[in-house]
């Protein structure tokens, strides 16, 4: 990892940038298979499942059950030993996937990015259970929203639904969805940035 450092986030033990690639010396040993950076926060999945998180903590986006920061990765032990596939991040929440395709979030909920049905922020890994029946292939997080791709190609999205436009003049201001929602259409594969979100639809009209 390298880069900014300030929250702990490289996962090297300091809080000093990186202007260069240094190997996480936590991860000695253990093979990482998957990797997600949010803001300030970082996530990975070992190739046997495990979940870690470390950089800043405020939120319990690290699942760790605290507020604290990490500098260094640890472990996440409250999955009650469900084995995790896929991780990904939003600006201040993470979003990861068991290997059965079950869902789940944690950390800022401001906006219902965590998909719970409250604004709760959650400080260890919560499972969605608007789609506890769906098998989930793919997710995304963005700034305050989040998506959720199935096996059976519906496309699920919540949190923040307020778009600025491209001429950036006004605000649209439509609501904010506490709770997964089915986005009508065929979804081939899932991009989210910071504000935006892109995929490939096929739409039934």
């Amino acid at each position: 990892s390298w880069g900014r450092n300030q929250n702990g986030q490289l996962g090297l033990g300091t809080t000093e940038d990186s202007p260069v690639p240094q190997k996480i010396k936590a991860f000695q040993g253990i093979s990482i298979k998957m990797v997600a950076a949010g803001a300030e926060h970082t996530a990975a999945i070992s190739k046997e499942g495990a979940l870690y998180g470390w950089g800043w903590g405020r939120y319990g986006n690290l699942g760790l059950g605290d507020r604290n920061d990490r500098l260094v990765p640890e472990k996440v032990s409250t999955l009650n030993e469900e084995k995790m596939n896929m991780v990904a991040c939003g600006w201040r929440h993470t979003i990861s996937v068991s290997v059965i395709g079950g869902l789940y979030t944690y950390g800022w909920s401001k906006y219902g990015q965590l998909g719970h049905g409250d604004f709760e922020d959650h400080l260890v890994p919560y499972k969605v259970e608007a789609l506890a029946d769906s098998s989930i292939k793919q997710i995304s997080g963005g700034w305050r929203h989040t998506m959720a791709l199935t096996s059976d190609g519906k496309l699920y999205g919540w949190g923040w639904n307020k778009v600025e436009n491209e001429n950036k003049l006004s605000l649209v201001y439509i609501f904010e969805i506490h709770s997964p929602i089915l986005n009508s259409g065929e979804i081939t594969p899932l991009n989210m940035s910071y504000h935006y979100i892109a995929s490939v639809c096929f739409l039934i009209h």
